[in-house]
């Protein structure tokens, strides 16, 4: 019965460090998806960004 409950333990162990690698390649997974808003709000930001950017500059 020991040796049972130890095997699992183990392959836990085992196959806990392989998510991590695939969650940063692709930080996107555990995203939720975005509603359709977000494309006027980034466009806004672009806006806003460069804006901020040019007055910088200047």
């Amino acid at each position: 019965m020991r040796q049972e409950r130890k095997q699992p333990g183990s392959r836990k162990r085992a196959s806990r460090p392989e998510p991590e690698p695939l969650v940063r390649r692709d930080p996107r997974r555990h995203l939720p998806p975005l509603p359709a808003d977000t494309d006027d709000l980034v466009d806004r930001l672009d806006l806003l960004l460069a804006e901020s950017a040019d007055g910088h500059r200047s």
